[in-house]
């Protein structure tokens, strides 16, 4: 499986959105104020979400712990998801701040969403590449340079027949790349930095899985 890269998809997300029929018919505006992240999403989706799975720590530095969730919702056609980022304010609300574009779970998995150091929210799902190939996958989000960034992502492959074992990762602000080929004792066989000329891609321009 190639390792997953993140592509600049161009604006109006937003517009597109809302001409879709599996997405929620009223989009808030970020900036959108609400007391509870996740009463708001459910008010949005409607009753019953498949799932939220979310994370809370201080995103911007601020000392206050803000919120990001991950919802899936029933589309007509293949479940949907989508990432969403609630900044909380001094007095105890919380602002809506940014949103990923929604995207199909097909062949997908949540695993985990965590706030790690530096304000880095770090998404964890895995994948089926074929019949005999699947990965774990993690995207890492920050606040970057005035926008929600994805700056990173780090990708665990593994082939069923050969056994073989591969680790990507990738720095989207920097360009370095790093392969590793594993041995079966755990411990790296082979390894190569390389560059990738990809961009840091802008969270509202990415679904949640990345692409």
């Amino acid at each position: 499986m190639a390792l997953t890269m993140a592509t600049l998809l161009g604006s109006g997300y937003a517009s597109a959105q809302r001409d879709d029929p599996d997405y929620p018919p009223v989009v808030p505006p970020l900036g959108t104020v609400v007391a509870s992240p996740e009463a708001f999403l459910t008010k949005l989706f409607g009753k019953p979400i498949g799932w939220i799975i979310k994370a809370t720590g201080d995103l911007n530095g601020d000392g206050r712990d803000d919120w990001a969730g991950v919802v899936q919702w029933d589309a007509s056609s293949v479940n949907q998801a989508q990432l969403f980022i609630l900044l909380q304010r001094a007095d105890g609300t919380f602002v809506l701040t940014e949103q990923s574009r929604a995207s199909d779970t097909y062949r997908a998995g949540v695993e985990d969403l965590t706030i790690e150091d530096w304000g880095v929210l770090t998404f964890h799902y895995s994948v089926s590449c074929s019949a005999t190939c699947h990965a774990g996958v993690r995207l890492h989000y920050k606040f970057y340079k005035g926008a929600w960034t994805l700056v990173g992502s780090d990708e665990e492959s593994f082939e069923t027949d050969s056994q073989a074992e591969t680790r990507y990762s990738t720095n989207f602000l920097t360009g370095r790349t790093v392969a590793d080929v594993m041995a079966s004792n755990g411990k790296v066989a082979t390894s190569t930095v390389g560059h990738t000329d990809k961009a840091p891609a802008l969270l509202h321009d990415v679904s949640v899985f990345g692409n």
